[in-house]
C-alpha cells in the first residue's frame, strides 16, 4: 500500500501558511511528515530544468541520496530557524529558496520524492540558470540550486520508480509564482 505521507509548500514556517500561489520574491517552505522513515528529495521544475532543493546543496555526502526523515516527526525545510536544524551539526546551514518568475505568471511542478532506501541521485549541473543572479547577490554568496533538464530528471524518475516502486513514492505539486506589479 502506499505511504501516506503529507507535504505542503508554505510561504512561512507555520502551517498557516499552505499555499500553491506565490509572489515573486516570496520565500518558500515545504512541510512534511510520514509515517515512516525513510529519504527525502525534492525538485522544482519549470519545464526547462529541474532544480534540486533537497537534499541541500552543502549537505554531508552521505545524505546526497536523499534527505533522512524519521516517522511521525513534522519537518519544515529550507529554514534557517535552529528548531528546523535536523543535523546533530549547529553550525550546518540549511538553504534558503527565494522563488522567482520568467513571465507574468509561472507555473512550476514540485516533485517531492519519498523513498524507504536512499537513492541514486541524477548528474546535477551546478551552473544552470546562474545569469539569473545579480552581481549584489553573487557577490552576497547567492547561488542557483544544482540541476539537470527537465527531460533528463524525468528519465531519472522514471527509471527510479521502474527498479524502486514499492519503496518509492512521488507526490508532484503545482504552484503559481506571479511577478508583483510595478
Amino acid at each position: 500500500p502506499p505511504i501516506d505521507f503529507a507535504t505542503y509548500p508554505l510561504a512561512c514556517t507555520n502551517l498557516k501558511c499552505r499555499t500553491t500561489s506565490f509572489m515573486e520574491n516570496d520565500v518558500f517552505f515545504l512541510y512534511f511528515l510520514s509515517p515512516v522513515s525513510g529519504y527525502l528529495c525534492v525538485y522544482l521544475d519549470d519545464a526547462q530544468y529541474s532544480q534540486c532543493l533537497l537534499p541541500y546543496k552543502n549537505i554531508p555526502v552521505e545524505y546526497e541520496s536523499g534527505m533522512p526523515v524519521k516517522a511521525d516527526r513534522e519537518f519544515i525545510f529550507f529554514s534557517r530557524e535552529p528548531e528546523h536544524n535536523y543535523f546533530n551539526d549547529e553550525d550546518f546551514e540549511e538553504d534558503v529558496y527565494t522563488l522567482y518568475s520568467d513571465s507574468k505568471k509561472d507555473i512550476n511542478r514540485l516533485f517531492i520524492i519519498f523513498s524507504k532506501t536512499p537513492l541514486n541521485k541524477p548528474k546535477l549541473d551546478d551552473n544552470v540558470k546562474t545569469g539569473l543572479l545579480t552581481e549584489q547577490e553573487i557577490v552576497e554568496g547567492y547561488t542557483m540550486p544544482k540541476a539537470l533538464k527537465s527531460e533528463d530528471f524525468q528519465k531519472w524518475l522514471n527509471k527510479c520508480r521502474s527498479y524502486g516502486k514499492e519503496n518509492m513514492q512521488v507526490d508532484i505539486i503545482d504552484i503559481t509564482i506571479t511577478k508583483g506589479m510595478d
